[in-house]
């Protein structure tokens, strides 16, 4: 399996070629390589997979302007639930 990004924040990757990261993503991504099989197999439509796309994208940002509009927690509680006792 290859890893998408560098060793660190900021790794250059130049120790991989052009292109070689995207290549693998197109042949070996597991969402791709789905939505491949189930239309090739015609159990769902291109357009039918686009629109879970979008309705997944919709969703994150959803959730991402909700909790960027949250209030800052509590200092008491930012432990809480963080770790399991058992």
């Amino acid at each position: 399996m290859l890893r998408y990004y560098g060793h660190f924040e900021g790794d250059a990757t130049t120790y991989r070629g052009a292109g070689e990261v995207a290549a693998y993503k197109a042949a070996k991504d597991a969402l791709m390589q789905f939505r491949q099989r189930v239309v090739e197999a015609s159990l769902l439509k291109p357009e039918e997979l686009d629109a879970v796309d979008a309705e997944v994208k919709t969703s994150i940002a959803r959730a991402a302007a909700h909790a960027k509009s949250a209030p800052m927690p509590l200092a008491a509680t930012l432990m809480t639930d963080v770790y399991n006792r058992y």
